[in-house]
Order: structure tokens, then sequence, then C-alpha cells
């Protein structure tokens, strides 16, 4: 147990106990010293949230009478079943230690007052740190502090009344406080409000403390208090089904058909023969004349993007014998 809360007290590093110091001969020379195993059990962030923790039994607690002057001094006191055991454990930044009282066979321990465990470890400690130095736990860098509800153990928001700092972990902090704060209720349906709700009825806001997020889930019984977070009135989820958003009417798809003229020419061919006879020359003269002009198609979209147009023009072909 000493060995357990000195790890917290040397900033989360287990140190393996030992039972002496070092063995010396006739002469002052060691000869035997003790190889003690030194591991990390817990980050030092965490090891300071402890220390932080076990102060209060010290400050306002069980174990008050453990206080030091001019020391931080954390210490937890602990009883079995049936009182057969009494413990007082703790530490300061020089030291820790831890104190049990009982019988070899197991009976009530009975006593008047103060916690006999403690009662001993308080005398020795306090007389171990006369001289010694003021000293205090020193505060690590990576803690984060958060406002806490005091009633859900969460994240307060603004509709807790009853909260205060508490220091954290980055990678530990509590969830958002499900237990208080305030929801707008439809006033028709009884469920939270949309957007549309207020085109037909009357929109009110309402305050809610739920049961403690814990004790939903059932992972634990607050014995002799209430388990809700506050008012009574549980916080609504559902949303209000009767007012939604209006169904848009469906516009008819437009089809667009595109529209093609073809205008095609007559195609004129001309064969003209002339024989003319003389005394002395024969002359013969065919000519040919094809036109072929202007075959237009035009292909003409509607939507106005496309515009095709095809021109084929075949002119004066003769050939003169």
């Amino acid at each position: 147990m000493a060995a357990g809360y000195a790890a917290i007290a040397n900033n989360g590093e287990y140190i393996e106990p030992t039972f002496y110091t070092k063995v010396v001969d006739s002469a002052g020379n060691t000869v035997l010293e003790p190889q003690q195993e030194k591991r990390r059990v817990i980050s030092e962030q965490n090891a300071y949230i402890v220390k932080s923790i076990l102060q209060e039994p010290v400050k306002k607690g069980t174990a008050t009478y453990c206080a030091i002057s001019g020391m931080d001094v954390a210490a937890k006191t602990g009883t079995t079943d049936k009182s057969y055991d009494r413990w007082l454990c703790g530490f300061t930044p020089y030291y820790s230690a831890a104190c049990w009282f009982g019988y070899d066979n197991q009976e009530e321990v009975v006593w008047s007052g103060t916690n006999p465990a403690g009662q001993i470890w308080d005398a020795v400690m306090t007389d171990i740190h006369k001289g010694l130095e003021k000293a205090t736990f020193v505060r690590p860098d990576g803690l984060v502090e958060q406002v806490v509800c005091r009633n859900t153990g969460c994240t307060a928001t603004a509709g807790c009344s009853n909260s205060y700092k508490e220091i954290f972990t980055p990678d530990n902090l509590p969830e958002k406080c499900q237990g208080h704060g305030a929801q707008t209720i439809c006033s028709e349906s009884g469920k939270l409000a949309t957007e549309y709700c207020s085109q037909y009825v009357e929109v009110k806001s309402s305050g809610y403390g739920g049961v403690v997020p814990k004790e939903k889930l059932n992972l634990w019984k607050t014995i002799g208090s209430s388990n809700s977070a506050g008012s009574g009135v549980n916080k609504i989820d559902e949303i209000c089904p009767i007012h939604t958003k209006p169904k848009e009417e469906e516009k008819p798809i437009e089809t667009i058909k595109p529209n093609t003229n073809t205008n095609t020419n007559n195609t004129n061919t001309n064969t003209n023969t002339n024989t003319n006879a003389s005394n002395s020359t024969n002359n013969t003269a065919t000519n040919t004349n094809t036109n072929s002009n202007n075959t237009n198609t035009n292909t003409n979209a509607s939507n106005g993007t496309n515009n095709n147009v095809t021109n084929t023009n075949t002119n004066n072909a003769t050939t003169n014998n």
C-alpha cells in the first residue's frame, strides 16, 4: 500500500519497495545496495489529479487530523466489513506511509474518537517532517479546466445552476450535461418544435431536468437523494410530427423536339446539239450544262443552341467538240 501511494506521489512512477537502504562492513564500506525497479504506471497528469482528489479528506473530510503545517498532504481512511480493519494511507512531497490497525484473528476494532490507524500515521508523519522546508505538489503541464455540473458530473451548460471547476486530461473530458437546459416545445404535439410549428401554433420554451445520465444507464443508484438533475421535467427528444415542410408541387418536364427543314432545288440538265452542214466545214457542237443548285438542309433546335446548314452547288459542266 505504501508503494502504491508512493507511485502517485512520485508523479506516476512506481518504485519497488525495499527493506534496507544498504549493507556496510566493519570499516564502513558499502558491500550491498538494493536494486529497486522503477517503471511508469500512470501519466504525470493523472497522478496529479489523484493527488488533488486525495487532498480533500485532509482539507474537509475524514482525515483532517492528518494535516501537517506547511505541507501538502494527501490521505485516505479505510474500513473493512464489520470494522475488522482500519487503514490510513497517504503521502506528502517527501514521504509516503501506510498504516493498518487490527487483530491477528479478525474481530471488530472498537475505539472512541479518531481512527486508530490515522492516529498512528499522524504521529509518525508529523514527527519525521519536523525541520523540513514547506512543500507543495507541483501541477504539471497538459491539464485543462472545465466547469462541471455538480448534479450530473458533466460539462456544465447555461442551464446548470450548481457548478464548479475541475481539472481533466485532454483525452478524458466529460460529455455535455444532458440534465439541464431549455427546449422549445410545440404546444399542439408536445414535442420539440420545428421551424414550421410557428405557422400554426404558439411555441413555448420549457426548462427540463432529466435523470442523471449515469443513473439512466443503471451504472449506479444514488442512495438518500433524488436521481433527478433538476426540475423533474424530462428532456424531450422527439420532433413534432404534425408540422412539417410543405410538399412542393411537381412541375412537368418539358420535352424539346428539334425542327428539321430540308429544301432541295431541282437539278436541271440541258443537252443542246447543233449540226451545221456547209460546203466546206462540218461543225458539230454538243453543249451539256448541268446545274445542281442550292441543296440546303437546315436543322434548327428550338433551344437556339445548334444551327447546321449544308449547301451543295454544282455549276457549268460544258463539253465542246
